[in-house]
């Protein structure tokens, strides 16, 4: 098995929307829910990294999915992929296994075949 992060703490400024860029429909799902489904067809341990609007986002995940483990990401210390995956101590996200999949939330058509 193996874990998955997936980064969606990026305020999305390129959207010209208040609408967090992860919220943003395709197919009329959020673009987030893709990459979800994705993460829980390969793994049972699916954190979801968030800053921007994360009260917002959480709202939308939890009325869908359950199991997701959300952490905040601190980015007045930390940027950047490496950044995101660092906790307040320095130390990495655990996780459940010792193979970490980092993925990008903005990433819809990834599959478990990707």
């Amino acid at each position: 098995m193996l874990s998955v992060i997936i980064l969606a703490a990026g305020k999305g400024t390129r959207m010209h929307s208040s609408l967090p860029k992860t919220l943003h429909t395709l197919c009329g799902e959020p673009m987030l829910f893709y990459i979800l489904e994705t993460a829980f067809s390969i793994s049972n341990d699916v954190h979801l990294i968030l800053h921007h609007q994360q009260e917002r986002i959480k709202e939308a995940v939890l009325k869908r999915f359950k199991g997701v483990i959300f952490h905040t990401q601190i980015v007045e210390k930390y940027s950047g992929t490496g950044g995101a995956i660092m906790q307040k101590d320095k130390t990495p996200i655990p996780t459940k296994h010792e193979r970490v999949l980092i993925l990008n939330a903005d990433m819809p058509l990834i599959t478990k075949d990707a």
